[in-house]
């Protein structure tokens, strides 16, 4: 009888551990998603923003040239 009940124990334990590990597994999967999202995001737009900056630039270098 006190074998079954350990037995019954260390299965619920195992259960839980299960959960508990599938859930901070499950966490971090979709952490790092969510991370890499938002570097991706950020990156383009700042793509977008280094393509503004050398046209603003050209066009100085160009004005700069007009003027002497």
């Amino acid at each position: 009888m006190k074998n079954r009940a350990t037995a019954s124990v260390d299965k619920d334990t195992f259960k839980n551990l299960r959960r508990f590990y599938l859930f901070a597994l499950l966490t971090i999967v979709v952490t790092v998603l969510l991370s890499q999202l938002l570097i991706q995001s950020n990156l383009n737009r700042q793509l977008s923003d280094s393509k503004i900056i050398n046209i603003s630039g050209k066009q100085r270098m160009l004005s700069q040239k007009l003027t002497k």
